[in-house]
């Protein structure tokens, strides 16, 4: 079969897939297709990182630093993607809010913050460049969560707020 025929691979030798396109595409629909592959898969895979998780963590390292170009290509375009955002903007917002919750002011236990955005109609359907326009800052996953749980209503908020101060404690 001609080259054409075949999916690239950086990582392989010959940087082509061993399989060709058709037959790549057939086995990865019979796969797909068979219940619950997916979800065991991920479950195996779940286990042995957790009774693996200092090996886990380096491998991680490890590909981060020997795909940085690939890493940086792939964040990036998550972000513009979803949010309308550039790497830099995001940068910027973690620098002005220094590292911390836009909420309470906390860290968020290692893991990254939240980018914490209006749930406007039409949000997925806009261009990258009109949904930077609803991203309102970075939260730790408690203040996230807790905006999503009053869905985004400022009178929900309000109430709760209004229960906790007729309170004594």
């Amino acid at each position: 079969k001609p080259l054409s025929g075949f999916h690239r691979d950086a990582l392989s030798p010959d940087r082509l897939v061993p399989h060709c396109k058709p037959c790549r595409r057939e086995f990865t629909a019979s796969w797909r297709s068979r219940p619950g592959k997916r979800e065991a898969g991920r479950a195996a895979a779940l286990v042995w990182r957790n009774a693996n998780l200092e090996r886990a963590r380096k491998n991680t390292r490890a590909y981060h630093q020997k795909f940085r170009a690939r890493v940086q290509a792939s964040r990036r375009l998550r972000l513009l993607r979803a949010y309308g955002l550039l790497p830099e903007e995001f940068d910027a917002m973690m620098g002005a809010q220094n590292g911390l919750c836009a909420i309470c002011g906390g860290i968020n236990d290692g893991r990254a913050l939240a980018i914490d955005h209006a749930h406007v109609s039409g949000f997925l359907g806009m261009p990258p460049h009109g949904r930077a326009q609803y991203v309102r800052g970075l939260l730790c996953d408690s203040c996230n969560k807790g905006i999503g749980h009053f869905r985004d209503e400022s009178a929900l908020l309000a109430g709760a707020i209004a229960h906790l101060g007729g309170r004594r404690g």
